[in-house]
């Protein structure tokens, strides 16, 4: 999704989160590196002069921070494909190397200084006057003023970090030390059936491993549907009152591949993602017997007023190709409907397309004339690469992707490719797939 980069913020000496984290930073930096002592638990009196907005504004006025310089940011976590179509690309690597050696080099010059001794802070939350609530609470606030979130106060950051502190230093290292016994198994090269999942209940101090579950597959299956009995004869009734299994409505629920599991893929040649539609289903067809019927690609989200202008996923059709309208095909706007109709038809348009350009018809000759520039017809999906249909139907930014996986896909197989389930493939020729592995798209090497 969209990234919202935050406006830089300016030091405000009214301001008391700006302030406070001045004092609050300048105290907990001094403590660590002994440049004063450190607050006794009992001194409620510590730095009592040097807390306050007039400390602040002395510390401020002998600080001249750099300036802020806003710069482009690039959010792609790739190259920028226009600074190599323009050779641009070893420029600016060399140029990172430079600034790089540049800091090197100010770190040399600090050889054979005496740096301070840094002893860490420990964080107390309970303690009012230590500064670390003050450095938390102003470090929120001006992190949220940047976001335009509501701030925190004093109070509420305090007890925000009662509950920080015990997660990380519990929940998240158990978790983790978990985790890595896995992977230790995995390093190894273990079989699977030796991997644990694991429960950590701190509340009763109870922490039970169980086997993996196993690895979900799809398989080709039957599908019985109990009927109404209301439509159902005396017949279709056993001792019990219930409908004989031998009345339920089957149908087929078929898989391809004939099993496969989530991590299962129809991996397309190298070449795919320069195909056009035609070639992908030939594909389809030779090598796995698939014939598509649909592809319906998510192309994003859109707001449903019906419904709180909640979210809702939005598809465009790829396939079967949409023929789109061009208004250098539509008749003398002088004649009548039928007669329009009827040149339409003579011309081989026929179907929801001919109702598509009837209405056409009727818009412009409301208005009088066609427009003086027509625009030209909207370009078919039949003509587009798979490449340009995902960029330019799908709206996605394969810009740092190196595969994908084609989203929407609609097939159906043979009946006689099948596994033979009895009735259930009677008088059919061919049946929709019901999971489908993914194909998946190299973009590049």
């Amino acid at each position: 999704g969209s990234k919202k980069f935050p406006p830089p913020a300016a030091y405000d000496p009214a301001n008391p989160d700006h302030w406070t984290f001045l004092v609050a930073a300048t105290h907990l930096l001094s403590q660590m590196v002994g440049g004063q002592p450190r607050k006794a638990p009992d001194d409620d009196d510590y730095a009592a002069t040097e807390r306050d907005q007039l400390f602040a504004a002395d510390l401020a006025a002998h600080l001249s921070p750099p300036p802020y310089v806003s710069r482009a940011v690039d959010s792609s976590g790739g190259p920028d494909p226009e600074d190599e179509a323009r050779g641009q690309g070893d420029a600016l690597v060399e140029t990172a190397r430079s600034a790089a050696e540049a800091c090197l080099a100010q770190l040399d010059r600090c050889r054979g200084l005496s740096l301070a001794h840094v002893q860490p802070e420990d964080f107390e939350k309970d303690d009012d006057y230590n500064f670390h609530i003050d450095f938390v609470t102003a470090c929120a606030n001006c992190r949220a003023q940047n976001y335009a979130i509501p701030p925190t106060d004093h109070a509420a950051a305090k007890l925000t970090a009662g509950r920080i502190v015990p997660a990380i230093a519990t929940t998240t290292a158990a978790v983790t030390g978990l985790v890595l016994l896995e992977l230790f198994k995995v390093v190894q090269a273990a079989p699977a059936t030796v991997l644990r999942t694991r429960q950590i209940g701190l509340g009763v101090n109870y922490y039970p491993s169980f086997d993996a579950d196993n690895l979900v597959r799809y398989a080709t299956r039957v599908v019985e549907t109990k009927p109404d009995p209301a439509s159902l004869g005396p017949e279709a009734f056993g001792p019990d009152g219930d409908v004989k299994k031998e009345w339920y409505e089957k149908r087929p629920s078929v898989a391809y591949p004939d099993p496969h599991s989530v991590w299962t893929k129809l991996e397309a040649p190298d070449a795919a993602v320069d195909w056009k539609l035609d070639q992908l289903k030939a594909w389809l067809l030779e090598a796995h017997g698939l014939k598509l019927t649909a592809w319906n690609l998510h192309a994003g989200f859109v707001a449903d007023p019906d419904d709180d202008h909640k979210q809702r996923p939005v598809s465009v059709r790829v396939y079967p190709p949409v023929v789109a309208l061009d208004l250098r095909n539509l008749p003398d706007l002088a004649l009548s409907k039928p007669r329009a109709m009827m040149a339409l038809q003579q011309a081989g348009i026929k179907g929801a397309l001919l109702m598509s350009y009837l209405a056409e018809f009727d818009k412009y000759k409301k208005l009088g004339a066609l427009p003086d520039h027509l625009p030209p017809p909207e370009r078919s999906t039949a003509d587009m690469t798979i490449l340009e249909i995902l960029q330019l139907k799908g709206h996605l930014d394969l810009t740092a992707r190196r595969r994908v996986l084609l989203d929407g896909l609609s097939c159906s197989l043979p009946a006689d490719a099948l596994p033979d389930h009895g009735d259930t493939m009677m008088d059919l020729d061919d049946i929709d797939v019901e999971r489908l592995a993914p194909v998946l798209i190299k973009l590049r090497p």
